[in-house]
């Protein structure tokens, strides 16, 4: 009797050991970088500091490219750059979880991650990925794995929101409307006005103040002069 219980309970640890890692969710991604994809403006964020912009001045740019994901369980995924697969590239892949701008790549950066990471994701909400060479002008193949509680997966970019509402996001109103900029700067006009009413915010610079406008919808500066603040709002 006590040699088959022995061996029940090995059999089970046997079991725990085997079907424990298939619990954890690894999701890898793989794609090509290519000369002919987008650029970044003034280089890209610092692996190690999402609010570090690493450009070394040479000519060419950082190229890169950009996956919009989701998870399926709220929790802490490890990250792996799996350049040690044959034909691969040192990659750097940037998380932000709220509108992704070329020009400024450290807003709304969430986590920069070079060669192994770990960051928390929450389900429900959409993050965007931007994959970028360790150097320049590197391109080509690269994979990276993502490990955790749950499941990472993309969606479609025809599907997905290009600016989401910025987690830091709080109500302002514009009384009268007001004239939108490109960026924090009375030179760079876009042409056109936003209309009065409630808006969403998420920071200021200098006299400007950023606007959400929606998911197709790249955010604008407006002038802080013709903002109300109401309860929560960042300029108040």
């Amino acid at each position: 009797m006590k040699r088959t219980t022995g061996l029940f309970l090995l059999a089970i640890a046997l079991l725990a050991v085997w079907i424990l890692p298939a619990l954890a969710g690894t999701s890898t991604f793989t794609g090509t970088l290519t000369s002919s994809d987008p650029q970044y403006v003034n280089g890209r964020p610092d692996g190690s500091d999402c609010g570090n912009i690493i450009d070394d001045l040479l000519p060419e740019k950082y190229v890169y490219q950009l996956l919009y994901v989701g998870v399926t369980v709220t929790g802490t995924y490890d990250y792996v750059d799996n350049r040690s697969t044959a034909g691969t590239i040192d990659i750097e892949v940037a998380v932000f979880d709220g509108p992704f701008h070329p020009d400024t790549p450290t807003d709304n950066c969430l986590s920069s991650m070079d060669d192994s990471d770990t960051i928390t994701l929450e389900a429900g909400k959409q993050y965007i990925l931007a994959i970028t060479s360790w150097d320049r002008p590197t391109t080509g193949p690269y994979s990276f794995s993502l490990t955790g509680p749950g499941d990472v997966f993309e969606i479609p970019a025809e599907t997905a929101c290009t600016y989401p509402l910025p987690s830091n996001a709080a109500l302002i109103s514009l009384p009268a409307g007001a004239p939108a900029f490109w960026s924090p700067d009375l030179t760079h006009t876009t042409g056109f006005n936003i209309p009065a009413g409630t808006w969403f915010a998420f920071g200021t610079e200098g006299d400007f103040v950023h606007l959400w406008i929606a998911c197709p919808g790249e955010p604008v500066w407006v002038p802080s002069n013709a903002v109300a603040p109401i309860e929560g709002s960042p300029t108040s």
